[in-house]
């Protein structure tokens, strides 16, 4: 069995990445956000991440920030591997 998780972790990227995260978890749930500069360019990102008792994720929920503008991805599994991105059945 897993220890219990603890209430937030964080990290600074080096090397091709300059950026830094940070993670909130709860039994069930992960949430955290992460900005960084990668080749150039600049991005931000925050998400939510669901998952039932067995530890399995059954929905990720991203916003990314870039120059290029805002995006939502939402990605759902049924918990036994098959998973829909943004409503439409995931490419096997």
């Amino acid at each position: 069995m897993f220890a219990e998780l603890p209430a937030f972790a964080a990290w600074r990227f080096v090397d091709a990445v300059d950026g830094f995260e940070v993670l909130y978890a709860r039994p069930g749930l992960l949430r955290g956000h992460t900005s960084a500069v990668e080749d150039g360019r600049a991005y931000a990102v925050r998400y939510e991440i669901t998952l039932d008792a067995r530890w399995r994720t059954r929905e990720a929920r991203v916003w990314s920030d870039t120059l290029d503008g805002p995006r939502e991805t939402i990605l759902r599994s049924d918990g036994d591997g098959r998973w829909t991105v943004d409503g439409d059945r995931a490419p096997v």
